[in-house]
């Protein structure tokens, strides 16, 4: 099976190639991460700000209910809106070597998941890495006032 040109087999000890993302085998543009999930760019895009969110369990089946896999979906979709002003984020899910993926699709015109992939540079997910990522940084970095208490 090839997609993405990306092969099955020739990756490390055949672990599939969203494993070997997780377990930083490979490189890849991170964007966001949580508990249940890894987002990154993904490197051959159909549009700018195409990602991709790896559950961390190899498994062919999604828990759509799991409240952090949402929570990574609902957060970067929002991130990606309001960044790139796509008409919409489509939400879509698949399986590739045995390992279910969530592709977040930003949709400029009428872009499918069938729709031609272009190999994106290295400089442009780099720009687009740090662009997204620092969205969820600039909240952490936010220094919370002390409280102060009345006497």
């Amino acid at each position: 099976m090839k997609k993405n040109n990306i092969q099955q087999q020739g990756n490390s000890g055949g672990k599939c190639i969203f494993c070997s993302i997780i377990f930083n085998e490979i490189p890849s543009y991170k964007i966001d991460e949580n508990k249940s999930a890894l987002a990154v760019l993904e490197i051959n895009p159909i549009s700018k700000g195409h990602v991709i969110i790896i559950p961390k369990e190899h498994s062919k089946e999604i828990k759509k209910t799991e409240k952090s896999l949402a929570s990574i979906i609902k957060k970067l979709s929002k991130r990606i809106q309001s960044l790139f002003s796509p008409k919409e984020v489509k939400v879509s899910y698949s399986q590739m070597f045995g390992h279910s993926i969530i592709n977040l699709l930003p949709i400029y015109e009428n872009e499918t998941m069938d729709s031609k992939r272009k190999k994106a540079g290295k400089e442009e997910l780099e720009e687009i890495q740090k662009a997204l990522s620092e969205k969820s940084k600039s909240k952490a970095e936010k220094v919370s006032k002390p409280k102060t208490k009345v006497v």
